[in-house]
């Protein structure tokens, strides 16, 4: 992914990228706290991504899968406090993002297979601390991430079925692929919708701009 050095800060917010072991802990104790406790997720014994629950070195609870070492780790901070992570994720050994790991379509497989799109990478496990969703940690996070898409020439795709994170999705213009809507599990209540944007069709600079907007609305009303 390169060493290239991005660091965004407005309105008290400092987005980077982590690169301390302490910070990336702090990051999976996040997404264990928002993911399982309160979007109630059921990690699921041999589910194709190897999500486990796991305990850090130092007694936080984690979660971790297969894809911790194709990441790059992205966290928001407030007053010296971790309150946003996300992360981008490049293909494993066997040239794998790993929404390919599940059901999609094999028209879909063919569109973001390697030979496709070589610089393809996925945009997911974000989490937000509970006390700052209506602040622009949220915004601050998918613009530092669009930002590095950019500035590493990638295009970037992600899925959701959380109707919250589709209505911010649309409204940055990062748009569905019609009709390629899965469920990771049979399970599930509803299909997740995917999502990408290129380089090649400035998609990527057109969401960064709207996002900034989106930044610097939210700043003018608490200003």
């Amino acid at each position: 992914m390169g060493s290239h050095t991005i660091r965004h800060s407005v309105g008290g917010f400092i987005t980077k990228i982590l690169r301390k072991n302490a910070d990336i802990m702090d990051a999976k104790h996040l997404l264990f706290k928002i993911y399982t406790q309160d979007k109630n997720w059921n990690v699921f014994d041999g589910n194709p991504s190897g999500i486990e629950i796991n305990t850090s070195s130092s007694g936080k609870m984690i979660l971790t899968d297969d894809y911790d070492n194709f990441s790059t780790w992205v966290g928001t901070f407030h007053n010296n406090k971790l309150i946003a992570c996300g992360r981008i994720i490049s293909r494993d050994d066997n040239n794998l993002l790993e929404i390919e790991r599940y059901p999609i379509s094999i028209k879909l497989k063919e569109k973001m297979s390697i030979s496709s799109m070589q610089n393809l990478v996925e945009l997911n496990r974000s989490a937000i601390h509970r006390d700052y969703r209506n602040t622009v940690a949220w915004p601050c996070l998918l613009y530092f991430a669009f930002k590095y898409c950019a500035k590493q020439k990638l295009n970037a795709i992600s899925t959701t079925s959380y109707q919250k994170v589709i209505d911010m999705h649309k409204a940055i213009g990062f748009q569905i692929i019609q009709g390629e809507g899965f469920k990771y599990y049979s399970t599930d209540e509803k299909k997740a919708e995917v999502f990408l944007a290129t380089i090649d069709n400035s998609e990527i600079y057109e969401i960064i701009k709207k996002i900034k907007k989106i930044i610097e609305v939210k700043l003018d009303q608490v200003s």
